[in-house]
């Protein structure tokens, strides 16, 4: 298994490339956003939807925001398929930060109604925060 502080040092390189490329409206017909920042090599994050550049001019704006990592890798974690039955899904974080105490979060944009709309949506979110809580030693 690779160590986690190798994981977290290689989605922080110049080098790395996104797990995907968000194209021009591909989750919000119309509504993808190139925002321009500094806490990426790049200087360009390619936003899937409104809610995710506004996060992002946030995470912009904070001094403790030291660098971003937009979709920064795909993981594998077990879940359940109705609450009982095992299933292993995958899942590709919006956004990967570093603050300035060394910390790495790792956040997902979503909006209110697909939150309600998603069946045990609260518990996959809990399964995917223990995941990098173990994994990777994350907050």
């Amino acid at each position: 298994m690779p160590n986690p502080d190798d994981i977290l040092e290689t989605i922080f390189a110049d080098s790395h490339k996104p797990a995907y490329t968000v194209g021009r409206g591909m989750y919000e017909p119309g509504r993808a956003i190139s925002f321009p920042t500094n806490k990426i090599h790049s200087g360009i994050i390619r936003a899937r939807s409104t809610l995710m550049a506004d996060g992002l001019l946030h995470l912009d704006t904070d001094p403790n925001v030291v660098q971003l990592s937009p979709y920064p890798m795909e993981i594998a974690y077990w879940s359940t398929h109705d609450g009982k039955t095992p299933v292993k899904r995958d899942h590709i974080p919006d956004i990967a930060i570093i603050l300035r105490d060394d910390r790495v979060m790792f956040i997902d944009y979503i909006r209110l109604n697909e939150q309600a709309e998603t069946p045990f949506f609260w518990r996959r979110v809990a399964e995917r925060k223990r995941h990098f809580q173990e994994e990777l030693g994350c907050v």
